[in-house]
């Protein structure tokens, strides 16, 4: 006989564990997003998701260049810039980062 549990995570996304009977360990055998990374907010603002399908959690969170975590101890409060932004054209200067999309944070963006 196999127990299951649906369960909605911290990370929001919907996990079904199962375990086998005998057994004393659950494992995920079914999730709505299957891509940690392509669960909203998963790590804050300003941050990277990488995918490590090894690592307990599927996914890491790192800093952008020049930003830091607001809050060391909860990586969801996402990331802070570690320099005053500033609107000079002589200070201010835009990066490209192929292969990364900010999923889910437009800032500024305001429908009709």
């Amino acid at each position: 006989m196999v127990q299951r549990r649906l369960s909605l995570d911290f990370d929001g996304n919907f996990r079904l564990y199962s375990r086998e009977e005998g057994s004393e360990r659950c494992v995920v055998s079914r999730q709505a997003l299957p891509k940690a990374c392509r669960v909203h907010g998963i790590c804050g603002p300003n941050s990277v998701c990488s995918y490590f399908p090894d690592s307990g959690s599927g996914r890491r969170c790192s800093c952008i260049p020049g930003y830091e975590m607001k809050d060391p101890s909860d990586w969801s409060y996402g990331r802070q810039p570690k320099f005053n932004p500033s609107c000079d054209a002589q200070e201010a200067g835009f990066l490209l980062f192929p292969h990364l999309e900010f999923y889910g944070y437009y800032y500024g963006f305001y429908p009709n």
